[in-house]
Order: structure tokens, then sequence, then C-alpha cells
């Protein structure tokens, strides 16, 4: 499953979405780029497979940053929307994926 009713962005009536996932440093505003999804083309309602990553966290773990953007072959990719998650959210759902 992934986002519903995602906005018009081209003019065929679609969008054309990628997600970034950024960790962000909780000590500064510096954030570092995990991983960025494909590309799913012409969409309100894409779906990417689902997977597990894994990756190593800096010991000033901020959070998470995702940002979802309408890809274009010219020009800049809009924003489509975002979410911050802290590093105390993130915790507690690990916690609460563990014990499930």
């Amino acid at each position: 499953p992934g986002p519903r009713g995602l906005a018009k962005k081209n003019m065929l009536g679609g969008s054309d979405p990628y997600v970034e996932l950024f960790v962000l440093d909780g000590l500064d505003d510096a954030r570092e780029q995990l991983l960025r999804t494909e590309v799913v083309k012409g969409t309100l309602e894409p779906s990417w497979a689902e997977g597990s990553a894994r990756f190593d966290l800096p010991l000033s773990f901020g959070g998470l940053h995702l940002v979802m953007r309408d890809w274009a072959a010219a020009g800049r990719h809009a924003l489509m929307g975002e979410l911050v998650v802290s590093a105390a959210e993130v915790l507690q759902l690990a916690q609460d994926e563990a014990v499930a």
C-alpha cells in the first residue's frame, strides 16, 4: 500500500512521484539522504515494492525526514508533501514492532 489521492501534477492528470528518506542530525540542522525510491510514472496512487533497508544511524540521531516529489524531465521536481518523524517516535515504533 502507498499514498492515495495525490495531487495532479502533470497535464495528463497524473503525477510521477518518488520519495526521498533523510536522517536528521540531532546536534544541528544537517541531514543526509539514506535512500530514494524509484519514480512511479503517471499515477495518483503509487505503490513501491515493500522491503526493508538497513542503515547505521548516527549517535546524534534526531529523526527521519521523508519528502515526496513529482519527478519532472525538465525543471524542478515539485514538492508533493513531507513528513518529519522525531527520534523518540522512531524508537517507540521500533519498540512496538518488537513487541508485536
